[in-house]
């Protein structure tokens, strides 16, 4: 588990800063931070070209921030080094105060994956999450094919809850591509359209607390 310091604060946002820690800074999402998404790499890997949200025009990101924006059921945090670079975005939505569940969504810069700030981000957006917002469950949903997150959520004590198929509609032909090919277990057709396996996962407060994150 994460332990709140000195290196990390829970005082009010201040210059948007919500939380931070290990060097990374939690700021709550804008449209400004919105539209620096076009400073992003691109992902080659076609099975991810949904992520590649560099590639988005202005009223694109103007509609993407708008299902990210903060209200009652919603809540997103843009994540920055201490050097202003912006590498990525966590968050929750379909919040239940009740029974304080929540699903999350995380993405990285394309240029910042493999280098450990997936699973960072994560440690500290759990402590936040449970700590802090005193959330009790945090259900997400994850492609098959995504392996390497899979492994990551797995890490972090997640566990398998379900799954279920879906179209998998990207704008890009997968017609002989290697990524596609190599995953091809992940999908299955259907009346001739390719679906995608979700897998459901989750993690709730007893396991969160009781468990060590590899």
């Amino acid at each position: 588990m994460v332990i709140w310091n000195n290196t990390m604060q829970r005082s009010k946002p201040i210059n948007g800063v919500v939380f931070q820690g290990e060097g990374l800074v939690f700021k709550k999402l804008t449209l400004d931070h919105s539209r620096r998404l076009s400073e992003w790499g691109v992902h080659e890997n076609k099975l991810l070209s949904d992520y590649n949200l560099s590639l988005m025009g202005e009223e694109q990101v103007k509609v993407w921030f708008l299902l990210r924006k903060e209200d009652l059921f919603t809540k997103y945090f843009a994540v920055f080094t201490k050097e202003d670079q912006f590498i990525g975005y966590v968050g929750i939505k379909d919040i239940n105060v009740l029974f304080k569940t929540a699903l999350l969504g995380i993405v990285l810069d394309p240029n910042w994956v493999d280098m450990g700030y997936g699973k960072l981000i994560m440690r500290l957006f759990l402590d936040y999450y449970f700590n802090v917002l005193k959330m009790r469950i945090l259900y997400l949903e994850v492609n098959e094919f995504n392996r390497r997150a899979i492994r990551l959520y797995e890490g972090l004590g997640f566990i398998h809850e379900g799954e279920h198929l879906e179209p998998f509609d990207v704008e890009v032909d997968l017609t002989g591509d290697p990524d596609y090919l190599h995953d091809r277990d992940c999908f299955v057709e259907v009346d001739g359209e390719i679906h995608t396996r979700i897998f459901h996962m989750k993690l709730d407060l007893h396991r969160y607390l009781g468990r060590p994150i590899k």
